[in-house]
């Protein structure tokens, strides 16, 4: 019977790992990003890297019980911190379209309302200056709008005003910020195709430089197409590459060489690259 059980255990230990193991793993793979700005009280969503929007806040107050925690958390993690209402007799008041964070403690929802659903007009009018008791409130559009399009599991990164200048169009200034910026935010920027590491290099290069609101489709549809390396980017598939019969890779399926990396970014920074294309 001994043996039994520790065989037993064993299994119920392996289990325990295996799937702790898989629900980490599905969070470092979520492509959903939360950034949330005490400074600028603002919220900012992104997919793979992507600026999906951005929107006015409400965070709790600083010094006071009621501030926002800082740091780093997963959104809805136990999977049941989701509804589209609720009401707090505590605090005489209710809120649509909330999604929680640390346990459902505190959470993303609309600006407050009544015990009948209207909003209260005098919290409201506090959009975008710290005002709640500690969750983020959002207008009521974009309440709806992250209830229902942002995922559970999504990382949800909260910073104070050291952190400022890491937000969109910010850049990175020093070597200190530079190294921050891409420990916080790589997992975001791989290269989603085979053959694109040229492509995510630009991707990348800009965002450390301020231009994070553009996707690797983008820039693949603006950058010259050819065959010279040193003047085009030169690839026929860039899921697979161009090989030869016998099955090898062709020494030009890589992509381009440096002088045209450099040229696009140049071009983007320079503003005569049009970001307008539409995202894949």
């Amino acid at each position: 019977m001994k043996v039994r059980h520790i065989v037993l255990i064993r299994c119920i230990l392996t289990l325990s790992v295996l799937s702790i193991a898989s629900a980490i793993s599905a969070q470092e793979a979520t492509p959903w990003t939360v950034k949330v700005s005490i400074a600028d009280q603002k919220v900012y969503v992104y997919q793979n890297g992507n600026l999906e929007r951005t929107m006015i806040c409400s965070t709790g107050i600083p010094g006071t019980d009621d501030t926002t925690p800082l740091g780093d958390y997963i959104l809805n993690e136990s999977g049941v911190k989701r509804g589209t209402w609720f009401y707090s007799e505590k605090y005489g008041e209710g809120a649509r379209f909330w999604v929680g964070f640390i346990g459902g403690t505190y959470l993303f929802h609309s600006v407050p309302m009544d015990k009948n659903g209207v909003i209260i007009k005098d919290e409201a009018e506090k959009l975008g200056k710290p005002a709640s008791h500690g969750c983020i409130r959002l207008s009521l559009d974009n309440a709806q709008w992250f209830y229902k399009t942002v995922p559970d599991g999504a990382r949800v990164h909260i910073f104070s005003e050291v952190e400022a200048q890491t937000v969109p169009n910010a850049g990175c200034a020093t070597k200190t910020e530079v190294s921050a910026w891409l420990s916080a935010n790589m997992q975001s920027y791989r290269q989603k195709y085979m053959l694109s590491c040229e492509i995510a290099l630009i991707r990348v290069s800009l965002a450390i430089a301020g231009i994070r609101d553009i996707s690797e489709d983008t820039i693949l549809a603006n950058i010259p197409k050819g065959t010279d390396p040193e003047t085009s980017f030169v690839c026929e598939d860039i899921s697979k590459g161009r090989r030869n019969k016998d099955g090898s890779i062709r020494w030009n399926n890589y992509g381009t060489h440096a002088p045209v990396v450099a040229n696009t970014i140049n071009g983007y920074l320079d503003r005569k690259i049009t970001r307008s294309v539409s995202r894949v």
